[in-house]
């Protein structure tokens, strides 16, 4: 019996089978090159993008930079992707800019693109020998549009969240700063060398017993 290809979880009113592809029938893709950085990062300006979890690298002054609309980042060796959707320019030829053919949701296909396990096989450039060949399962759009929709809002609350545990850190670390009383481990006000040769000629005859009515802890 041949297998359906149906998701265990789908929206109400949605029963059609999944339509088995690859992911070059998704993407159209596009090098890097052209929109690479040639000069060091500035305070402000265009967006200077990578395909790893730090994302943002900086931000750069210089022209022909990618403005088609939303597209993926994709690192041909490490397999990272980014979904972007702003203008911006890379600091890498081992990029590759994916873009979602007419019938297919760039998000949602990011969303899918992630989804697959992906396994580096060496040093090389991935997505044309690899990726572009691996099989994949899509929706019709309208189900696709409500998947991409509820994984969009869940990943604004996600990055809603993230932002508050942030700030709530940084709050915690400067409570902890100024909270706290920091002990010194040598007093200020007193030499810390002492002269190490004694004068030769001092009495030999010192008394023996010192008044008793002396106090034996000086404040320093």
């Amino acid at each position: 019996m041949l297998k359906k290809f149906v998701p265990n979880i789908r929206f109400q009113g949605h029963k059609n089978e999944w339509e088995l592809v690859t992911f070059g029938d998704i993407f159209d893709y596009e090098r890097s090159d052209k929109y690479t950085i040639s000069s060091d990062y500035v305070a402000y300006g265009i967006p200077v993008l990578t395909a790893n979890k730090s994302f943002l690298l900086g931000y750069t002054k210089e022209e022909k930079y990618y403005q088609k609309g939303a597209c993926l980042l994709f690192d041909d060796f490490t397999l990272e992707s980014q979904f972007v959707d702003v203008a911006f320019k890379v600091n890498s030829t081992a990029l590759k800019i994916l873009t979602s053919k007419k019938r297919y949701d760039p998000f949602f296909c990011y969303l899918l693109l992630n989804k697959e396990p992906k396994k580096q096989q060496g040093h090389m450039r991935h997505y044309i020998s690899l990726v572009q060949h691996n099989k994949v399962c899509v929706p019709m759009l309208e189900e696709s549009n409500l998947i991409k929709n509820l994984f969009f809002y869940i990943n604004k609350i996600i990055f809603s969240i993230q932002a508050k545990i942030t700030k709530l850190e940084s709050i915690k670390n400067i409570l902890l700063n100024k909270m706290f009383v920091q002990p010194t481990n040598q007093p200020t006000n007193q030499p810390t060398n002492q002269p190490t040769n004694q004068p030769t000629n001092q009495p030999t005859n010192q008394p023996t017993n010192q008044p008793t009515n002396q106090p034996t802890n000086q404040h320093l």
